[in-house]
């Protein structure tokens, strides 16, 4: 038998690896990271809902207010002076919305009548409805019943389809409103 004491590395043991480290719990450190990526995934998802939101009121705008107009523009061919008059509400509101939505202008909308109100809508989009002059002021006044051109609708879609990013997700006061008589 061999002396104990003339090998000493007889008497040792192997090599014992501690445990390895776990994952759980987590360092103060992971957690925070996790509560900011929670955070951050909220607030992502709160914007595209909020821009999700807004676009589709734009679309649902859009589409009333040419709805609206290809009504008027049926209502023009049987009632062209009630036509007439409810285009002129429709584009008096339009205007007032922008004008209420912080869209620059150098003088109050409502105010407006006659040949400033044409310049109003020609600077503000509507080059092309100040040619129909004697549609949009006199028409609604005259005692004979003719039928508007359909090239006057076409400018209207076309000055609305302009306004409409100053009106987005703005709704327009109804026709009863203090805000809309007051056009």
């Amino acid at each position: 038998m061999a002396n104990p004491a003339a090998d000493p590395l007889a008497a040792l043991r192997d090599i014992q690896a501690p445990e390895p480290i776990s994952w759980w719990p987590l360092a103060p450190g992971w957690w925070l990271l996790a509560a900011l990526l929670l955070a951050l995934l909220v607030w992502l998802g709160m914007s595209l809902w909020r821009a999700n939101r807004r676009r589709r009121e734009f679309v649902a705008q859009q589409q009333w207010l040419m709805a609206e107009l290809n009504r008027i523009e049926q209502q023009a061919k049987r009632q062209p002076r009630e036509a007439l008059s409810q285009l002129s509400q429709l584009l008096r509101r339009c205007a007032l919305k922008m004008q209420a939505t912080g869209f620059e202008s150098e003088q109050p909308v409502a105010g407006l009548h006659g040949d400033d109100w044409l310049n109003w809508l020609q600077n503000h989009g509507g080059e092309s409805l100040a040619k129909h002059q004697e549609w949009l002021l006199e028409a609604p006044y005259r005692p004979e019943n003719q039928a508007p051109p359909a090239q006057l609708f076409d400018d209207c879609r076309s000055f609305l389809n302009n306004a409409a990013p100053a009106l987005a997700g703005q709704p327009l006061p109804p026709s009863g409103t203090a805000e809309a008589r007051s056009a």
